[in-house]
């Protein structure tokens, strides 16, 4: 991941997999308006790259919030309770961090209430491609 002369390393299969298990939540509990689902990059005033996802659904429940990155918890029988879980295992992999928070985004239709997933990565410790993992471009 290269964003604003901000690079981090992360093997690019898991950090597909931490993506796409982050989209399919957000689009499982999404609204149907075209801006209910944002997928942002950004670095924070400290130089850390994030990657965060976010839907419009419905606030979690605090017992929900809770228990939200703990393996074989789900609010939903036909879940296996283990995608955010399996998540927060390859963020920590890689030097990496997971976090939900409840965020509001102010959207064309307004200001909007939703579930943000955001990933805060570590920044790469030697410059350039010589790395046990890829570097990610977005």
């Amino acid at each position: 991941l290269h964003t604003a002369g901000t690079q981090v390393e992360f093997d690019a299969e898991h950090l597909r997999r931490v993506l796409v298990n982050l989209l399919d939540n957000a689009l499982r509990y999404m609204g149907g308006e075209p801006d209910s689902l944002c997928i942002a990059t950004y670095v924070n005033g400290a130089g850390q790259a994030h990657l965060q996802v976010w839907s419009d659904g419905a606030p979690l429940d605090k017992t929900v919030e809770r228990h939200l990155f703990e393996p074989f918890f789900s609010s939903e029988s036909r879940s296996s309770g283990l995608g955010l879980y399996i998540c927060r295992e390859l963020c920590q992999r890689h030097g990496a961090s997971i976090a939900y928070q409840r965020l509001t985004r102010v959207l064309e239709r307004g200001a909007v209430g939703g579930n943000a997933f955001t990933v805060a990565f570590r920044r790469a410790h030697r410059p350039g491609p010589a790395s046990l993992f890829d570097t990610i471009v977005v």
